[in-house]
C-alpha cells in the first residue's frame, strides 16, 4: 500500500523537485529508495524508530565548492575570512549537538530501529554517531542493526569504533568523492585525495566481514566530462578485493545553485551525451547524461564566476586541473 501511494503522487511541492527531476529522466531517487533497505513493518506504532538518517553535526574540514557554510564547519571559518562578513550560526555547533542529541534520547524509541543513516558534515570527525549507537546498544543487540556512513574518506575509524561496529549486522561506508586525484584536491578543498586513497586501502586491509563499500558523486560542468577516468581508477583500486568496483562512482548527482550543469557549456554537453549515452559504454550503470539539463547563460555567468572568485582566494587555477576540457569555457 505504501509503494502504491507513493508511486501515485502526482502533486510536487518545490522542496521535492529534486527527487521529481532524477524520477521524471527514469534515474533512482531518495524518495524511491527510502523504502527499500528497511521496510516499515505492519506493527509500527509512531514514537518506533526503524529507520533512522542523522545530520545533526556539521563539523568538516572540507569546503567543496557543491557545498557551504551551512553544511561545513571550514566552509563557515574559510567564508567569515574571504568575504569579510559575519557567517549566521546557531550558536556554536557543539552546544547544538547536545541540545538536539536530548531531544532524540527523549523522543525517539531504539529498540526497534533497524537501520541507521549518519550524514555531516564529516561524520566520521566527531563521536556523535559513536554516543548514539553507544545508546542503541542499550535497548537492544547490534547484531540487528544496519549501519551506513556518508563520508568524505578523509577520516579515519577509532579502535573503539572499529570495536563497536563488529557488533552490526551490517556497516556501510558510502564515500562522497566527486573525482579523483588533482580534480579530488580542486573540488573538494582542502581535502587531499592521497589521504582518502590512503584511508581506503585501510579500510580495505581491515578485512571487516560485515563491511560493504558504496560510493556516489556529484556532477558539476568540470568533472562530468572524466567519468570513464574515475571509473577506471575505482577498477584499478578494487581489483582483487572483495569490493564491487562498479558501486564506488555508481550514482551521479546533479549539483544544484551555482555549481548546477545548467552551466555546462553546450558544445561539452553534446561530447559528454555523446560519451556517455545510456548503453552501459564504462561497464557501468551510470547515468551521467541524463542529468544534463538546459543550458542557460545566467547559470554559465553565475558558474565562473563563482569560480573564478573562490580560485584567487585558494591559489588555485582550474584550467590547469582541468586542461582537455577548458577550452569550452570561455
Amino acid at each position: 500500500m505504501y509503494k502504491q501511494e507513493l508511486y501515485a503522487i502526482k502533486d510536487w511541492v518545490p522542496e521535492c523537485n529534486f527527487c521529481k527531476e532524477r524520477e521524471q529522466k527514469g534515474m533512482h531517487s531518495p524518495r524511491l529508495d527510502a523504502n527499500k533497505a528497511t521496510p516499515v513493518p505492519i506493527e509500527w506504532v509512531e514514537g518506533e524508530g526503524v529507520s533512522l538518517e542523522f545530520q545533526i553535526d556539521k563539523d568538516c574540514n572540507g569546503a567543496c565548492l557543491i557545498c557551504g557554510s551551512w553544511n561545513s564547519t571550514t566552509w563557515e571559518q574559510y567564508t567569515t575570512q574571504t568575504i569579510n562578513k559575519k557567517v549566521f550560526t546557531i550558536k556554536g555547533n557543539e552546544d547544538n549537538v547536545e541540545t538536539w542529541l536530548k531531544q532524540i534520547y527523549e523522543t525517539v524509541s531504539f529498540d526497534k530501529v533497524r537501520h541507521i543513516t549518519f550524514l555531516g558534515g564529516e561524520p566520521l570527525r566527531t563521536d556523535t554517531h559513536f554516543r548514539i549507537l553507544q545508546e542503541v546498544k542499550k535497548v537492544q543487540d547490534l547484531s540487528k542493526v544496519r549501519v551506513t556512513y556518508i563520508t568524505n574518506g578523509s577520516a579515519k575509524p577509532t579502535t573503539e569504533q572499529l570495536e563497536l561496529w563488529s557488533e552490526l549486522a551490517h556497516l556501510n561506508l558510502h564515500f562522497s568523492l566527486d573525482a579523483i586525484g588533482e580534480h579530488f584536491n580542486y573540488l573538494r578543498w582542502p581535502l587531499q585525495w592521497s589521504q582518502v586513497e590512503k584511508n581506503l586501502r585501510y579500510i580495505i586491509d581491515l578485512d571487516l566481514p560485515n563491511l560493504s563499500i558504496t560510493g556516489s558523486y556529484t556532477l558539476t560542468p568540470f568533472n562530468i566530462f572524466y567519468h570513464d577516468r574515475y571509473d577506471a581508477w575505482a577498477h584499478e583500486f578494487f581489483k582483487d578485493t572483495k569490493y564491487d568496483p562498479k558501486n564506488i562512482f555508481r550514482q551521479p548527482f546533479m549539483a544544484n545553485g551555482v555549481m548546477s550543469l545548467a552551466a555546462l557549456p553546450p558544445p561539452l554537453a553534446m561530447i559528454v551525451r555523446k560519451k556517455y549515452v545510456t548503453t552501459n559504454a564504462a561497464g557501468n550503470d551510470h547515468t551521467v547524461d541524463k542529468c544534463i539539463p538546459g543550458y542557460t547563460k545566467t547559470s554559465y555567468d553565475e558558474f565562473m564566476k563563482h569560480i573564478e572568485y573562490h580560485d584567487k582566494h585558494r591559489k588555485l587555477a582550474w584550467r590547469e586541473v582541468f586542461p582537455e576540457i577548458e577550452k569550452y569555457f570561455k
